[in-house]
């Protein structure tokens, strides 16, 4: 997912798999603004490899990259980092 803009989504601006359904996927150079969540990854068991990189993400209120255990948080990447998910690469996202 390249070059979009995502504004004023009340949930979640970005939705990256859910539970193990992620495979092989790159979310960059896209700018997300005035949401609830910028972009939510899944990080559930099982859950495949993905790309998150180049984004603006501005005004997310719950979080910037949230990652998702099914419908549960598990933090925000963009502060917490994804060291503890090797089957993510965060980086070069700017977040205000």
């Amino acid at each position: 997912m390249t070059g979009n803009v995502i504004e004023n989504a009340p949930s979640v601006g970005i939705s990256v798999g859910f539970g193990q359904h992620l495979r092989d996927v790159t979310v960059t150079g896209n700018v997300v603004r005035t949401v609830g969540v910028g972009i939510a990854v899944s990080v559930a068991p099982g859950a495949g490899a993905a790309v998150i990189a180049d984004n603006l993400i501005a005004g997310a209120k719950q979080g910037a990259i949230v990652g998702m255990e099914w419908k549960k948080t598990v933090g925000d990447l963009a502060r917490d980092g994804a060291a503890r998910y090797a089957q993510l690469a965060i980086n070069g996202n700017r977040v205000r």
